[in-house]
């Protein structure tokens, strides 16, 4: 049988734009604003510094934003995309995506499947209209928040806000268990009503 061999590409700190293979690709922008494209395969894509926009395309892929205001988008498959720092778009695409917004004000669509949306500090979403992240298409009883690395119990959550229009739900969390909610996650055109049963703890 052949071996199947993962392709390492390297940027430099310009605003490079990189085209994999239709193989596994490693593909590393490194600084500058970076144009990426995975293509087909099991693909590890990281923008690094600066301003990125990568795609991952079919397969299961692993994309990260690192530094900067980054737009990254998972494709087909089941996708893990990390957004680092900086007001970052993630748009899952087809498949379970793992969605994680990371610091700073990040918008969120986890596309078609039962998608997850992971926060794994509690600065990763603050509180406040300017400061806290948006999802755009969670679905109830389908999608989940994940907050089990922040040791909350259902006393620290609060559903009880709920909105009309595209801004359907405020999900509020008090990370300090003090009832003074200091986390929060903006839910727009929520299918259906978000309760604890969606939030893993």
């Amino acid at each position: 049988m052949g071996r199947r061999d993962t392709v390492a590409i390297l940027g430099d700190s310009g605003d490079n734009t990189i085209v994999g293979t239709s193989g596994s690709d490693s593909v590393f922008g490194q600084a500058g604003d970076d144009t990426i494209s995975g293509l087909a395969g099991v693909d590890q894509l990281y923008g690094g510094d600066g301003n990125d926009s990568i795609m991952g395309g079919a397969d299961h892929d692993v994309i990260s934003g690192g530094a900067g205001n980054d737009k990254l988008f998972g494709g087909t498959g089941d996708d893990v995309i990390a957004g680092g720092t900086g007001n970052d778009l993630l748009n899952g695409g087809d498949g379970n995506d793992a969605l994680i917004g990371g610091a700073d004000r990040d918008v969120m669509s986890g596309g078609s499947g039962a998608d997850t949306f992971i926060y794994i500090y509690s600065t990763d979403s603050l509180a406040g209209v300017g400061n806290r992240d948006v999802i755009l298409d969670f679905t109830a009883g389908e999608d989940k928040i994940g907050l089990s690395a922040l040791g909350l119990t259902a006393a620290d959550i609060d559903l009880s806000h709920n909105y009309a229009g595209d801004f359907a739900q405020l999900l509020r969390i008090s990370t300090h268990h003090d009832g003074i909610y200091d986390m929060e996650i903006q839910l727009n055109g929520t299918h259906g009503a978000v309760t604890l049963g969606d939030i893993l703890l």
